[in-house]
């Protein structure tokens, strides 16, 4: 029981430890001076889940008649 209590701390520490990295670095600006480099994103396979690409919005206008 001992083991398994420790696996499940062990894994819930590396996941909330990621997820903390994940969002400090999402929110941290980027350097002055730094160019930033209009790579297409062709080789990636990731089309839904990017979270660098922006997303582009549709706008949607009610017709009234």
């Amino acid at each position: 029981m001992d083991g398994l209590l420790l696996t499940v701390v062990l894994l819930v520490g590396v996941i909330g430890i990621y997820i903390l990295t994940y969002y400090m670095n999402k929110n941290t600006a980027v350097p002055e001076g730094t160019k930033v480099i209009d790579v297409g994103c062709s080789t990636c396979g990731s089309s839904n889940s990017c979270s660098l690409k922006p997303v582009e919005k549709e706008t949607c206008e009610l017709k009234e008649e």
